[in-house]
């Protein structure tokens, strides 16, 4: 449960990550 946690915050960081690289 946890480890599915850290990898949903893990998509959400790097898609964040990438939006603001676009920019």
């Amino acid at each position: 449960m946890k480890a599915n946690l850290e990898s949903k915050e893990l998509s959400r960081t790097l898609f964040y990550f990438t939006l603001f690289r676009e920019k």
